[in-house]
């Protein structure tokens, strides 16, 4: 082989490897753009993005012990106005107005189904829709731990509900949630 051949095939060889590292390069440049683009998919999917905030709460079970409310960093207590819009308050747990309703609560006797029913006291644990419609009052106490403990009250009646479960506290419930929710002065 003479000079000019090697020279020849040197050339060309230095071109196949230029080649292929320009291919090798637009297929990681292309792979890393498809990656970012199934990455920004699965975040845009997903329901949760991976951070937490102060504003996260949790609902515990039905089935838990009502002492758990006494853990209560504060209370929201939801109510309808006359026009049906809803209001809610916040109450620190540690204004006196509040500890009387917790202490209502875990001290109020639970009732049983039949009379539940017979009462016509709507069951659940959210302020979603009462029977005829309007916003249903709720108390829902916040725990430290950002779980919360939900309540459906019926003032009338002067029933929580949370679930399947009832209870009647001792005290009237419209008074204690009156005081509770009432204006500092």
């Amino acid at each position: 082989m003479t000079q000019r051949q090697r020279s020849k095939r040197g050339a060309v060889v230095a071109i196949a490897l230029l080649l292929i590292i320009v291919v090798l390069v637009m297929v990681v440049l292309l792979d890393r753009d498809s990656a970012k683009q199934d990455r920004a998919a699965a975040y845009a999917a997903s329901s949760t993005t991976g951070f937490t905030s102060p504003y996260d709460l949790t609902e515990l079970p039905t089935d838990i012990d009502l002492d758990t409310i006494r853990e209560a960093a504060f209370l929201s207590i939801s109510l309808p106005s006359e026009t049906g819009e809803l209001t809610s308050y916040g109450v620190s747990a540690d204004v006196p107005a509040a500890q009387d309703l917790i202490d209502a609560l875990m001290s109020a006797q639970e009732l049983d189904a039949d009379n539940v029913h017979s009462l016509g006291a709507s069951s659940g644990s959210s302020p979603e829709s009462s029977n005829n419609g309007a916003v249903a009052p709720s108390l829902v106490f916040v725990l430290p731990t950002r779980e919360t403990v939900t309540f459906a009250v019926d003032l009338q009646q002067g029933l929580a509900t949370r679930g399947s479960k009832a209870w009647r506290p001792d005290r009237d419930l419209k008074t204690l949630v009156d005081a509770a929710t009432v204006r500092p002065r």
